[in-house]
């Protein structure tokens, strides 16, 4: 009856680092609005392009989208139109396709380490090989001439910074994000419950 779909994005990190922006910085918050609006708002206007020629998803009821916080957000352009789809948006982790990418960042995450250990079962047996894996855009960044500091390690973001981040991005994806925030070993239950708190109160749909 919805049609729903998930459009999202993958290897932010890495985007905003080609910029010169770091991942916790204001800067690179204020790129990621920019981007996330763009996806919005191409989705949403495609959506209502395909509802003009093929109809809108069956359970469409215009009276109850009225005062939708999303879809209030929307550009005036987009408002109270008919849609394909009932929601459009996600982000997804991707984290197999950031190994596929030359082990680039995946989904919103920052990169995970610069470089590190990665163990890989051999098929058909119960034995693993371990191989030295390297963030691939750093050594691209410098070959290029460019600042490889802008690439931050996951450890080395805040929790306070990653939340700002999703809840940035949550404002304009109309489903759930995938994202882990990383917290150092000892991190206390009441530091735990600090964060859940605080992505609650910011707007995000979930929080890991």
């Amino acid at each position: 009856l919805g049609r729903r779909i998930g459009l999202g994005c993958t290897g932010l990190s890495d985007a905003l680092a080609m910029l010169g922006l770091r991942y916790d910085s204001p800067k690179a918050l204020a790129m990621t609005e920019k981007i996330y609006s763009v996806l919005r708002d191409t989705a949403y206007a495609s959506s209502i392009e395909l509802a003009s020629e093929k109809g809108a998803f069956l359970a469409y009821t215009p009276e109850k989208e009225v005062n939708n916080p999303f879809l209030s957000r929307l550009p005036e352009n987009l408002q109270n139109k008919p849609r394909r789809n009932i929601a459009l948006l996600t982000n997804a982790p991707n984290g197999s396709m950031a190994i596929i990418m030359n082990n680039g960042s995946s989904g919103i995450e920052p990169c995970f380490k610069k470089e590190y250990l990665r163990n890989v079962k051999v098929p058909g047996t119960n034995d693993f090989r371990q191989f030295q894996v390297y963030h691939q855009p750093i050594a691209d960044c410098i070959e290029a001439g460019g600042d490889p500091s802008v690439f931050v390690e996951a450890n080395n973001v805040s929790g306070e910074m990653r939340i700002k981040l999703q809840a940035t991005i949550q404002k304009y994806i109309d489903h759930s994000i995938s994202v882990t925030t990383n917290l150092p070993a000892g991190t206390t239950k009441e530091r735990v419950s600090e964060l859940y708190l605080q992505a609650f109160k910011e707007g995000c749909k979930g929080f890991t």
